[in-house]
């Protein structure tokens, strides 16, 4: 499989929808739909907009596999921070998604002041698309990246990657990547429905 293919392949599996395609090469901005057209969701975004909230990122990232007992997720730094895309097996309503994000968000990033955070999709803001990653931020001459969660800390001071990354070894960190089964989403939907009672 050449190496485009295997990204798009990755993507397919874990974030685009199902009536979603891969964009063509020659498109100049690659994004991903958040939102289909029924209003359901398949991946979740978690954006921290400041990279020097890195050792949170890496936090709750630990915390979503040892407390909340899911896979591990995609971990991706841009121009100014950081984000996490999460993949759900199944779409979901964007009012389950939001009570998904919101309870994971009160329950570990509480500490962070308001919008520092921002909880993808969002409908109050219309953000229903973002760039496919890897993508190029002209007006920073950055490049958005996933990258080895160890290696998240180097970004603290210089956050995006100032060269293109290579589309293998992106390939190769999504495929350490499952999406979160809908018994699992339905957990913490259900817990958050406990905690507001």
């Amino acid at each position: 499989m050449m190496t485009n293919e295997r990204l798009a392949a990755e993507w397919r599996r874990l974030y685009l929808l199902p009536d979603e395609s891969w964009p063509d090469a020659d498109d100049a901005v690659r994004n991903c739909r958040l939102l289909s057209a029924e209003s359901t969701v398949r991946s979740l975004v978690i954006e921290f907009v400041r990279s020097s909230d890195w050792p949170v990122v890496a936090s709750f990232y630990e915390s979503l596999q040892i407390n909340e007992e899911l896979p591990a997720q995609a971990i991706a730094v841009t121009a100014s921070g950081y984000q996490l895309w999460l993949s759900l097996a199944n779409p979901v309503s964007v009012a389950g998604a939001r009570k998904f994000l919101m309870h994971l968000q009160s329950k570990y990033l509480a500490a962070l002041p308001a919008g520092r955070v921002v909880l993808l999709p969002d409908t109050a803001s219309v953000v229903s698309e973002l760039p496919v990653i890897p993508s190029f931020d002209p007006e920073s001459q950055k490049w958005a990246a996933f990258i080895d969660p160890g290696m998240g800390s180097i970004f603290i001071d210089e956050p995006g990657l100032d060269i293109a990354p290579n589309p293998e070894r992106q390939a190769d960190l999504l495929t350490s990547v499952n999406s979160i089964s809908s018994q699992m989403f339905q957990r913490i939907v259900d817990e958050a429905s406990h905690r507001a009672i």
